[in-house]
């Protein structure tokens, strides 16, 4: 069982802060087609905990949307939260793989925080690379402890372990362009984070998360508006950023809510810029909650003068027609499921 290594049937389990998504396909290679997809709500207060009760509950909530929706395989490779992996991606000299595997396990503990108690995988991200050229080597590690927990949780439902994944790995699996070679960034918010990746060669090369998320606009707009909770929500994602003379306060406070957001997504583009001169970004894919919020995409475009495009989770896979529009209607939020799902595709 590995962190970033790959198998065979199964479905990808996302367990995000308040909803769990499944999705299993069934076929070979690119005609790899939906088959079982579905998700349930999650409590937000139990995201991320690992006392007993939380975990019966978030295994009682994987259970019920396996059986509502029919998922016929036990096997399952479930994500790992960016914020639950350390992430790195690191260049070395040139060397043969086997002296080279040698040398990285070693350098590994210079590199990986507390490397005694995590699990560590690692990837060559351009295992064509000449000679006279340096390897850059994408290293992930992950706590012990929360991956037992989460092993655990998921065998007391009788679930197959096959793999855990950074949930990172599996949005750039999913919203990774046909087009070979593209350099873009991936920007997912969901409920209380978002995570940035930098995308070149269709490759991670640089994964950072911002503890900002839709919760953040909701409690805002709430301060803001004095109003409550699920009044704020529906504003956010009725009228979003557009400006409305009846809630004149709204855009404003939606905006300083993603600030940090704003200032990593720079930052990512400005490292991108300066360690790869010969290359250019061509858009940022915007997926997760936030791309559910009206004029959002077109807010991001203009803060960073780039191209934004909402994210497809289903643009590698085949859609049947008779769940097309459902699927398309849940796409941005599946990127993660999806991505995982995916992992013999790409």
């Amino acid at each position: 069982m590995g962190i970033l290594s790959g198998l065979p049937d199964f479905f990808g389990l996302d367990i995000g802060t308040t909803a769990v998504r499944v999705v299993q396909l069934k076929g070979k290679g690119s005609s790899r087609t939906v088959f079982r997809y579905g998700k349930a709500p999650l409590d937000p207060s139990i995201a991320g905990k690992t006392d007993v009760d939380s975990l019966a509950k978030m295994a009682n909530t994987i259970r019920e949307v396996l059986v509502q929706n029919q998922v016929t395989t036990r096997n399952v490779v479930m994500g790992l939260p960016t914020n639950k992996v350390y992430s790195v991606v690191r260049e070395f000299d040139y060397m043969p793989s086997a002296e080279f595997a040698k040398t990285l396990k070693f350098q590994i503990e210079r590199i990986v925080p507390s490397h005694e108690e995590s699990k560590i995988d690692w990837a060559v991200l351009d295992p064509e690379v000449k000679e006279a050229e340096k390897k850059e080597v994408l290293i992930c590690s992950s706590a012990n402890e929360f991956i037992q927990q989460r092993l655990e949780m998921l065998e007391s439902i009788n679930l197959n372990v096959l793999a855990f994944e950074p949930d990172s790995l599996a949005l750039v699996r999913a919203m990774a362009s046909a087009q070979a070679g593209q350099d873009s960034l991936i920007v997912d918010i969901g409920y209380n984070d978002c995570d940035i990746i930098v995308m070149h060669k269709n490759q991670p090369r640089l994964i950072t998360s911002v503890s900002t998320g839709i919760n953040n606009a909701v409690r805002g707009v709430t301060n803001s508006m004095h109003i409550d909770n699920a009044q704020a929500q529906q504003l956010i994602f009725q009228l979003g950023l557009y400006e409305n003379p009846s809630y004149p306060s709204l855009r404003s406070s939606i905006v300083q809510a993603f600030d940090m957001v704003i200032i990593q997504i720079r930052k990512s583009i400005g490292f991108f810029t300066n360690r790869y001169t010969d290359s250019s970004l061509s858009q940022i894919t915007l997926c997760g909650d936030a791309a559910y919020i009206p004029g959002f995409a077109e807010f991001i475009a203009a803060q960073t003068n780039m191209q934004t495009i909402i994210g497809d989770a289903w643009q590698n896979v085949v859609c049947p027609q008779e769940i097309h529009e459902d699927l398309k209607s849940l796409s941005t939020n599946f990127a993660v499921a999806a991505g995982l799902a995916e992992r013999q595709v790409i």
